[in-house]
Order: structure tokens, then C-alpha cells, then sequence
């Protein structure tokens, strides 16, 4: 009886070791380099180099069981357009600003009106476009996307705030990432790449 339950005590206790995260660096060298590092706040930071390619990316982690999520600070987002405000205005003139992911005003941003491409209008040094007529559609170009913005219709003339962050080459954006906790190693759960501790990549 007595073995039984030390047994069942090694078991326990190996799976309690198979699952255990590590407060410690996390990396792959399969062909291109990738590093997690896990921080014992609850935060992360990912770094690859893939030739000549540097990907990088902060946020926070949860262990579920035997699961990793990571999911990215918002900063790390790219090639989106958010709207932050619509305010119906008693005027003849829509007063729209673009801001970047940070909250600074982007100048120059090009924006076209109710669908007229032959018509730029570029924000100032404060990120503002007025634009004198109804507003029917609003197009806002970036280096590497038109995004077409929505608007919920409850008036004529409007003030405007969006939120303009176009694509960023040297950074990851993770929602929901998974990998699974295996013997001081990751796994991650969409390419199967493992990613190894520093002193067990060494065995």
C-alpha cells in the first residue's frame, strides 16, 4: 500500500516538473534565431532574427496548466485604423485628426473624401484635415494600406479623432499565442517549434 502511494507521489511530482515554467530565457536556432524571454512580473519579450530580418515584441504571459499565452502590449500592433471619437458638430466644416499608436499627431497623413482619389487632402503639423462638405466616406492612405473607414451615421458635420498605425517591419504582434510547457522546453502549438532553455539547448 505503502509503494503504491509513493507512486503516485512520483507521478504527481513528474508531471509538476514536465509543466513548471522557468523565469529564464527561451530560444530557437533552427535555421533563424528566436528568443522568449520570461520575466517573473508576468511579462515577456520576444526578439528573431531571420537573415536580415530583426523581429521584436513585449507584453504579458499566462500559464494555463500546461500552456503558455503570450499576448502583445497594444504598441506592438501594426496595420490597423481604429476610430477614437465621432462627435456630431453644429458647423458646415468636419474637423478629422490622426494620431499614431502612441497618441502623437501624424502629419501628412493623405485622407480622401467620399470617395474621390483625385482629391488629397494631408493632415498639418497637428494631424488635423477640415473638409467642407457632408462626409459620406473617409479613405486614409499609409505606406502600405488604404483603409476605408466607417462611420455610424447620427449626423451631418463631425469632429474626428482616429487612430492611424500602419505596417511595422520590426515588430510581432501576438494575441492568443500559444506554446505548450514541456521539460524546460516550449513548444509552439502552430509551427511545432521548440525552443529550449540555454542550459538544455547546451545538452
Amino acid at each position: 500500500m505503502k509503494s503504491k502511494f509513493l507512486i503516485i507521489l512520483l507521478i504527481l511530482f513528474s508531471s509538476c516538473i514536465s509543466n513548471k515554467l522557468v523565469y529564464t530565457n527561451y530560444e530557437s536556432k533552427k535555421n533563424s534565431y528566436f528568443n522568449i524571454s520570461i520575466e517573473k512580473n508576468n511579462i515577456f519579450q520576444y526578439s528573431s532574427r531571420q537573415g536580415l530580418i530583426s523581429l521584436k515584441s513585449k507584453g504579458n504571459w499566462v500559464k494555463n496548466n500546461d500552456t503558455l499565452i503570450l499576448n502583445s502590449f497594444e504598441l506592438y500592433k501594426k496595420n490597423y485604423i481604429k476610430l477614437l471619437k465621432q462627435k456630431t458638430i453644429d458647423s458646415n466644416i468636419n474637423k478629422v485628426k490622426i494620431i499614431d499608436n502612441i497618441g502623437n499627431a501624424v502629419n501628412k497623413r493623405i485622407v480622401y473624401f467620399n470617395n474621390n482619389f483625385e482629391t488629397e487632402y494631408k493632415t498639418n503639423n497637428f494631424g488635423f484635415v477640415k473638409f467642407e462638405e457632408k462626409i459620406k466616406t473617409i479613405h486614409v492612405l499609409t505606406y502600405s494600406n488604404v483603409f476605408k473607414i466607417k462611420l455610424k451615421k447620427n449626423g451631418d458635420f463631425y469632429d474626428l479623432t482616429f487612430k492611424v498605425v500602419p505596417d511595422n517591419m520590426f515588430y510581432s504582434y501576438f494575441k492568443n499565442k500559444k506554446y505548450m510547457i514541456k521539460k524546460n522546453k516550449l513548444i509552439d502549438l502552430e509551427t511545432n517549434r521548440i525552443y529550449k532553455t540555454k542550459n538544455s539547448s547546451k545538452n
